[in-house]
């Protein structure tokens, strides 16, 4: 059996991350980066025929604050502990794209044949996507994520428009990564200012409790989480929970998706969609979903996006007709930096 290839358009997997570095990529591994694990799993010329090469593109937007090589190295020492018990003839080439330009330029020559990417960036390639064979991960038996705007109890902030000036806290993660935009649309439906101009300060951090607990001490006024993430911290740490509000809630999101190119057919497609399906079947791709928190990933039908898709082009809308810019981080520091 030969080795996987691993190729990267842009830097390549590089050297093994060093001791403690995978906490970071469980982060975006943990919904559809786990795709890359299964595809990359699979043994070169099982069937004895010759190998079909299968290029999957992944956004930089999916890999978060973690360092591309690091994350790609991690997927290849995973996948050499699983490699035999997939029997798909394919030979997996991972390839990175940096803006939408690189992926609309991928899906029109014909140069990969699935992504892996944000639904913000999915809203703007969907006509060079196939409207079939969706692939989601799910997590605590749902595909989706809800957000939550939170305050303290304490503050006098009663509305949406007492956080005008104010500092807000958003979850870098690309599980969030919707949650601006909602944040946005909110602000303008109510004819408020765009987010970027709204707030005093905007910053993100990684962990939903460093979030949660700066708007409990008071160092941000407001916070975006996602709604596991606080029922999460208000089971652990029930005085938070008690002392945080929710201002306002977002509807069900799919925050980012893995589809295949427009007009792609193959034997290798149906293969890996039947591998997908199943996988959290065995022992192997049970154990290392649980490691990558996520607990299966399934083919859904387009219309879970419903929802996604709306807010999406009611937030293009909006900012037409109001001549604001789309939903940005300009004026976001980093709360882990202690800006």
């Amino acid at each position: 059996m030969r080795n996987i290839l691993f190729h990267s358009v842009s830097r390549g997997y590089g050297a093994e991350p060093a001791k403690g570095s995978y906490a970071p990529l469980r982060r975006w591994l943990g919904a559809l980066g786990m795709i890359l694990v299964i595809i990359c799993l699979f043994p070169f010329g099982a069937s004895g025929q010759p190998d079909e090469t299968f290029r999957i593109g992944f956004t930089s937007s999916v890999f978060g604050e973690v360092n591309e090589n690091d994350a790609l190295a991690a997927v290849r020492a995973w996948s050499q502990a699983l490699v035999r018990e997939r029997h798909i003839s394919a030979v997996p080439i991972s390839v990175v794209f940096n803006n939408l330009s690189e992926i609309k330029a991928a899906l029109t020559g014909k140069s990969v044949e699935a992504l892996n990417m944000t639904l913000v960036e999915y809203a703007e390639v969907r006509e060079l996507v196939a409207d079939n064979a969706i692939v989601f991960g799910v997590i605590s038996g749902s595909i989706t994520e809800e957000y939550v705007l939170l305050v303290n109890r304490k503050s006098n902030i009663e509305k949406l428009s007492d956080l005008e000036g104010r500092t807000i806290g958003f979850l870098s993660s690309v599980r969030a990564s919707l949650a601006p935009v909602w944040i946005d649309t909110l602000l303008i439906r109510e004819g408020l200012k765009p987010a970027d101009t709204f707030f005093g300060k905007m910053t993100t951090d990684p962990k939903v409790g460093n979030l949660l607990l700066s708007t409990f001490f008071g160092k941000l006024d407001a916070c975006v989480s996602t709604r596991r993430g606080f029922d999460i911290m208000t089971e652990l740490n029930p005085q938070t929970g008690q002392q945080l509000r929710v201002l306002a809630a977002s509807p069900p999101l799919v925050p980012l998706i893995f589809c295949f190119r427009k007009g792609y057919e193959s034997p290798v497609r149906d293969q890996i969609l039947k591998e997908i399906s199943q996988w959290h079947l065995s022992v192997a791709g049970k154990q290392s979903l649980t490691i990558f928190q996520t607990d299966s990933l399934e083919e859904q039908p387009i219309s879970c996006l419903d929802n996604s898709l709306n807010l999406l082009g009611e937030h293009k809308e909006l900012t037409a007709k109001t001549g604001t810019r789309q939903a940005e981080s300009s004026k976001t520091d980093s709360i882990g930096a202690g800006k």
